[in-house]
């Protein structure tokens, strides 16, 4: 948006409904996968207690990469979708073995 002459600060973000960090486990191999591509990557991440894995905070992952566009403007929904059974979840699906998981659907606008 910027590169076709949008100004960052006319620039508001709404980042919706998601899975949050304390529902979103994820493996060894997604970590290093994700490290890999940049050291500084390693603040979204914490090591479960049981050592099962490490919990990742997409929002918040999502949240600075938006921010490091010069977007002063950046909503964050509350709403876990893993927890909220009003949204569809993939991850609470399979881990309920539902057949169907339902699908959400995120939108960008320009006014």
């Amino acid at each position: 948006m910027i590169k076709l002459g949008a100004k960052s600060e006319n620039i508001i973000a709404h980042i919706g409904p998601m899975i949050h960090k304390e529902s979103y486990q994820v493996q060894d191999d997604f970590y290093s996968n994700f490290i890999n591509q940049d050291i500084k990557y390693l603040k979204f991440f914490s090591k479960q207690d049981n050592n099962d894995g490490y919990l990742f905070d997409l929002s918040m992952f999502l949240y600075e990469k938006i921010k490091n566009h010069n977007v002063k403007k950046i909503h964050k929904s509350t709403v876990n979708t893993y927890e909220n059974k009003q949204y569809s979840s993939y991850r609470r699906s399979c881990h309920l073995k539902e057949s169907e998981c339902g699908r959400n659907i995120s939108l960008v606008v320009i006014n």
